[in-house]
């Protein structure tokens, strides 16, 4: 177990290093993960949106940066967080700057990352699923905590995997039914197509794999500033 302490540590100090984008626990900022997201996004995409509604748009469950898999009981999404995204989450409603956006870009742009949600039909969390005993349930959380990151690669046309290089687990203590990562990738030329592989070790699930195609891409708005 500290083998796998010090490269979460490592990975968690790269949020720490961009205060604000993150709360210190390492969790998506409260007032950005629990705006409204009932609103399904229009046919058409929007041009460019104000901040917080820019946030919804990119969180929203049935958005184009958003893709699922269901596997049995087990229900997977990933969701592609642009550069703006951390800008805009950051602000949680209050002003944002042009040099706030360009400074995400900078700091971000040699970096993808994903929100990768993991959530079981009619369990209190993954975690929680089918635990024989308490000592099978902190295995668990303790795999997800500091060895899940080893389960995701970005997979490249040419085939070439890249692992992941910054990785956060949002701890919830089974206050909601599922499991949370920020996980981010070192970035292999611009945001194109993109390829999430999930060759999970824990939960027995076979290989899947989220891709975003260039439409994904196009369609994300500009960030409108008051």
């Amino acid at each position: 177990m500290k083998q796998a302490f010090l490269p979460v540590l490592l990975c968690a100090s790269f949020w720490y290093a961009l205060p604000g984008f993150f709360r210190p626990d390492g969790h998506l900022s409260t007032k950005a993960t629990l705006l409204d997201e009932a609103k399904t996004p229009k046919n058409d995409p929007p041009k460019s949106l104000e901040p917080q509604e820019f946030v919804q748009w990119v969180l929203h469950p049935k958005g184009p940066l958003a893709k699922h898999h269901t596997i049995g009981d087990f229900h997977l999404s990933a969701t592609y967080l642009p550069p703006e995204f951390m800008a805009c989450n950051k602000a949680q409603g209050a002003a944002l700057s042009e040099e706030d956006l360009a400074n995400a870009k900078t700091e971000l742009e040699e970096m993808d990352f994903f929100r990768l949600r993991i959530r079981v039909e009619g369990a209190p969390s993954p975690a929680q699923y089918q635990a024989s005993s308490r000592a099978v349930y902190q295995q668990r959380i303790a795999y997800l905590a500091f060895d899940y990151q080893n389960d995701l690669y970005l997979l490249a046309r040419d085939g070439t995997r890249t692992p992941c290089a910054s990785y956060v687990f949002e701890r919830t203590f089974s206050m909601v039914p599922y499991h949370t990562m920020i996980v981010g990738f070192p970035r292999k030329g611009p945001p194109d197509t993109r390829q999430l592989v999930v060759n999970d070790q824990l939960f027995g699930l076979p290989p899947l794999t989220f891709e975003w195609s260039p439409t994904d891409f196009k369609v994300i708005p500009k960030v409108t500033l008051l």
